[in-house]
């Protein structure tokens, strides 16, 4: 921003707030600078509200993408060698690219063990509309390709798709096809969940019904955090962040952090999100990359540890004792020695003087040998002489670490699951040279209640998350391979073999006539 507008940073403030509705559509600037302009010239703060149709023509879509796939196989099904190049059509201009994510860890090398691979990914300058972030920027056009690609080999192979995915996955200790060795692995497990889950040996429930299976692996991203920590006067604690909230409930999360490492019930600790002039440095790297929980998680247990040491140090001469002989539980201290007499948080802290804070800047280290696996299956009916596809069954089964906020877990993976399902069927932007034609969301089609399927979840828990307790990322999980098992679906129920996103009536329609 502040670049945009040409000032120094340090006079440009930016409050944290809940972004809705985000997971990459508001990763940039947009039309801020304008706003900066505007109001600078009106002399009066601006506010720029786009309608539907402005949204659609003018914001960041995902970026168009061509992926070749090539790979080496034995007669037995044994995966030897990859070719993989992804072209990324950026639009007009070089902001927010995919980077590696199309052909990285978090993309096409999979879940599988593969011994030689050469994987490449091109951005190039195309005539349309600047193209941003999109929920695991590159990966969902990276694993559409992998995992269709999967599929067509299984059947020239004469191979169960299933059962050529479960021959190649990756194993303990072992390395991925980017030469990265994997520990705590889950992938045979996630697989077998969701196979049985799904009922994948079952008969189809009738003609022109078919099943699929995609994979997908991601390790939990990390990097820079900051954050505050307080105890109040009145005995609760305050968090106080710069780091927005786009929906993943990062928040609620840390309220939880502080209220089980200060041994406190969560509603005596509340989170205020302020404004960058509030903050000494930044290094805050914001929400994304699966990254929220790990950073703000492993910020927080180590603010409430600083803390408790701060206040054992004021309680200690309360109690008579050295500041290592105090203990605290549920919000008290006491002397190690000495159990009858013990003081209260809210004391210590009065003898304080005021709020005891704790100000913690970490970098949260990538922990390069863990990763999570998933693995979705897809029913599909396909109407035969229209080619509509209708989604009756979707199963998701994810390898998890602890999960702090069960609630919020499973929303990232119905919310991830459910874009994954509109960008697979419906979601298409249409333009003519470089002007998008798609302007109103009667023809930009998005799942709603009526879209959704019989949905199922399984979890499959494994111990060494790198995140907090041993959590793991969940939120760029369930949107990547989605699109993969319901093609591959549409394939076994009617024969169509569907190259590029969306899944339509019309495509299917005229491969049949063919």
């Amino acid at each position: 921003m502040a670049k945009a507008i040409g000032l120094p940073p340090a006079k440009v403030r930016v409050h944290a707030v809940t972004v809705g509705g985000d997971f990459g559509g508001k990763g940039g600037p947009g039309d801020l600078p304008i706003a900066y302009f505007l109001a600078k010239q009106a002399k009066q703060p601006v506010r720029i509200v786009a309608t539907n149709s402005e949204e659609l023509t003018f914001s960041n879509p995902d970026h168009y993408s061509v992926i070749t796939v090539r790979t080496g196989v034995k007669r037995d099904g044994r995966l030897v060698a990859r070719y993989v190049r992804a072209v990324h059509g950026s639009g007009a201009y070089a902001g927010m690219k995919p980077g590696q994510a199309s052909i990285g860890g978090a993309g096409t090398a999979g879940p599988y063990r593969i011994d030689h691979c050469y994987m490449e990914a091109l951005q190039v300058y195309t005539n349309t509309v600047p193209c941003g972030f999109w929920r695991a920027p590159g990966a969902l056009q990276g694993m559409f390709a992998v995992e269709s690609h999967m599929d067509l080999i299984a059947r020239e192979l004469g191979m169960d798709p299933a059962e050529f995915r479960m021959k190649n996955l990756i194993g303990e200790g072992e390395e991925n096809a980017l030469g990265r060795k994997m520990t705590g692995v889950k992938a045979r497990e996630t697989l077998k969940a969701a196979l049985d889950a799904a009922g994948w040996k079952k008969p189809r429930p009738g003609r022109n019904y078919g099943r699929g299976v995609a994979m997908y692996e991601r390790g939990t991203g990390a990097g820079k955090g900051w954050i505050v920590v307080s105890a109040e006067l009145d005995g609760s604690f305050t968090i106080f962040t710069v780091s927005g909230d786009q929906g993943t409930g990062l928040r609620t999360i840390m309220c939880q952090a502080v209220a089980s490492e200060m041994e406190v019930p969560v509603d005596q600790v509340r989170c205020r999100n302020g404004n960058t002039s509030e903050v000494p440095y930044s290094v805050d790297i914001g929400f994304g990359g699966s990254r929220s929980t790990n950073i703000g998680g492993h910020a927080v247990i180590k603010a409430c540890s600083e803390l408790r040491t701060k206040l054992a140090a004021q309680a200690a001469p309360m109690l008579g004792c050295t500041d290592n002989q105090v203990d605290y539980k549920a919000g008290k201290f006491s002397n190690r020695n000495e159990r009858r007499g013990t003081v209260s948080l809210r004391e210590v802290v009065t003898a304080a003087g005021g709020p005891v804070t704790v100000s913690i800047e970490l970098e949260v280290p990538r922990k390069g040998s863990s990763t999570s696996f998933v693995a979705q299956v897809a029913d599909v009916e396909v109407d035969s002489e229209t080619g509509q596809v209708k989604l009756r069954r979707f199963v998701t089964a994810h390898d998890v670490g602890t999960i702090i906020n069960p609630i919020a877990h499973q929303g990232q993976i119905d919310g991830g699951a459910m874009m994954a399902i509109g960008s697979s069927l419906m979601e298409e932007l249409i333009d003519d040279n470089g002007r998008i034609t798609t302007t109103n969301l009667g023809e930009y089609k998005i799942p709603n209640i009526a879209d959704i399927p019989r949905f199922k979840t399984i979890l499959v828990h494994s111990p060494g998350g790198p995140g907090p307790y041993e959590a793991k990322g969940i939120g760029e999980m369930a949107n990547v391979s989605p699109p993969a098992a319901i093609a591959n679906a549409v394939h076994d129920a009617c024969g169509v073999r569907i190259f590029d996103l969306p899944i339509s009536a019309e495509k299917i329609f005229r491969s049949l006539a063919k």
